[in-house]
């Protein structure tokens, strides 16, 4: 059985394809995407053109329809799910209870909405039995508490805010400014100016933790670590030579030191039992705050090829149950 997957997002959409044959589930493909939804929904249809192959079952998932080209959550998952059946002939789509459903189906458009998690946490459920996923992407992180035999779902994104599984921060979208409010400069606490000039991406492109800047930069300019030193210094009303580069550092650091701590909260506030599993682009950032915690951490992308698109293949065996094959 071959099984085609997608997590439809905000900035990224990331598609899998998995073989499923004598107890085996093999990756043909794993493709993510930058397709910054807000400003390219327009062309999802084109986006999705080819992707279907010889595949036997066709499931999506989505978060894109939080973003704010559309006037409502309900109204992107229309748009999606719209979009999704005229490239696929009615995929299966994924709710926060854990179904899968055809679009005929659907009774609230919005049981469907910022649903991938719930993918994720069913495979490692299935895998490692009890633990909590810490799942870092470019915007946010999900911290899911999960256990063999129940899937975690049925929780809004307002819920899982309450509750503290979705915490809005990122590994590359996050704007400073949305970390810190003051930062040290030769050991002197100095505010910075609470505008969109850098955001995390600059931050660890600086500290060498991204090799490549895969996302729009906050001015449009460079993605080099130099054009990184100057947005960053803007946050000062500075430049790069008025500051120096050893104190740019510095302030990177101490920025991702807050995302850590405050990330670390996070975790210490879910955990309910077993190991920290950390996955994701920003999956770095995931061990240190899980370290931070003092709690034991695993680096899933030492067990795991596919960790950053883990709710596409958690997605494909939840397919492969469903169509019992």
């Amino acid at each position: 059985m071959r099984v085609l997957t997608l997590d439809i997002g905000g900035a990224n959409t990331k598609w899998m394809v998995v073989e499923f044959a004598g107890g085996r589930a093999d990756i043909l493909e794993d493709n993510l995407v930058y397709f910054p939804f807000w400003r390219e929904w327009k062309g999802l249809g084109r986006l999705l053109e080819g992707m279907e192959e010889d595949a036997d079952a066709v499931a999506v998932t989505m978060t894109a329809e939080e973003a704010d080209c559309f006037a409502s959550r309900e109204a992107g998952v229309r748009y999606i799910v719209k979009t999704c059946d005229a490239a696929f002939g009615e995929p299966l789509y994924l709710t926060i209870r854990g179904r899968l459903v055809r679009s005929r189906d659907i009774d609230d458009p919005l049981e469907l909405s910022a649903a991938n998690w719930v993918a994720s946490a069913d495979y490692l459920g299935r895998r490692y039995r009890e633990g909590t996923m810490v799942d870092m992407g470019s915007t946010t992180t999900d911290v899911i508490p999960f256990r063999a035999g129940g899937r975690p779902g049925g929780k809004s994104d307002l819920e899982r805010l309450k509750a503290g599984w979705l915490v809005y921060t990122g590994f590359l979208r996050t704007p400073v400014a949305g970390i810190v409010r003051e930062v040290p400069v030769n050991g002197e606490a100095v505010p910075i100016a609470p505008e969109f000039f850098a955001q995390t991406a600059d931050v660890y492109h600086i500290l060498g933790l991204l090799e490549d800047y895969p996302c729009e930069t906050p001015d449009g300019s460079g993605k080099t670590p130099e054009a990184s030193m100057r947005r960053v210094a803007r946050h000062l009303c500075a430049g790069v030579e008025e500051l120096g580069e050893e104190v740019i550092v510095d302030i990177c650091g101490h920025i991702m030191g807050v995302q850590v701590r405050d990330l670390a909260g996070a975790i210490a506030r879910v955990h309910r039992g077993g190991k920290v599993y950390c996955c994701g682009m920003g999956r770095e950032v995931a061990l240190a705050a899980a370290g931070e915690a003092g709690l034991e951490a695993v680096d899933l992308s030492g067990e795991m090829s596919f960790h950053r698109n883990l709710p596409c293949y958690g997605l494909a065996h939840m397919v492969r149950e469903h169509e019992g094959r």
